[in-house]
């Protein structure tokens, strides 16, 4: 009788090898609908490996019976190295013109907030010869306080516009479309130059999840 467990297909580490990895990504990229038992059969590896896969090494999650990304996958991670190689020939090619074109874009939280006084305003102002007067009292004070998404585009040259999410909007398919429009119309009206020229447009942040409008983005 021996303590040893005898080795058998399908054992977690077994299973988690790079082989399944890739052909889970391709199975998921062919069918996003595709049910883990179904990605788990033809592998001969139990579903809760193909769960643990997708999660931890894909980086994905189901959404509405769907997988999408959950933080970077693999072909976003690769999407980002492509773009800066080619990014990084352009520039080293011709700095200049690399530089005249390219066009960026961050998103970031802008917190804001504001003191009021009720009542006499500070500093107050007193006559000379009211020296032993004693301090005038201050209204109550009230604070408020709170946040915006703003979305910079800007180049080598300054920030070309602001965008400031309207209270109550959220990010999706049909707000970036806008945004890319406004764009397009900024360029032409605050960069005349780039008229006839191909703008090198940089969007290094994760795209909204959506599906139908995909290719208008994209």
């Amino acid at each position: 009788m021996s303590t040893e467990n005898d080795e058998r297909s399908g054992r977690p580490k077994e299973a988690v090898t790079d082989e399944n990895i890739k052909k889970i990504h391709k199975m998921i990229l062919e069918d996003r609908k595709l049910r883990l038992i179904c990605i788990a059969d033809p592998l001969k590896i139990s579903k809760e490996r193909v769960g643990y896969i997708v999660y931890e090494y894909l980086g994905m999650r189901k959404l509405c019976v769907k997988c999408v990304p959950r933080e970077l996958t693999i072909d976003q991670k690769e999407e980002c190295v492509d773009s800066s190689e080619q990014f990084l020939k352009l520039f080293n090619r011709n700095r200049s013109e690399f530089l005249c074109r390219y066009v960026t874009i961050n998103e970031t939280w802008i917190h804001y907030g504001w003191t009021l006084e009720c009542g006499l305003q500070s500093p107050a102002c007193r006559h000379l010869s009211g020296r032993d007067e004693p301090n005038p009292k201050r209204g109550k004070t009230q604070q408020s306080a709170g946040k915006v998404m703003a979305s910079v585009f800007w180049d080598a040259h300054r920030i070309i516009f602001i965008d400031y999410l309207g209270k109550g909007k959220i990010i999706n398919s049909d707000y970036y479309i806008a945004l890319l429009e406004r764009l397009k119309d900024e360029i032409l009206k605050k960069r005349p130059h780039l008229k006839k020229k191909k703008v090198l447009f940089d969007q290094d942040n994760v795209k909204p999840q959506i599906d139908e409008n995909d290719d208008k983005i994209a």
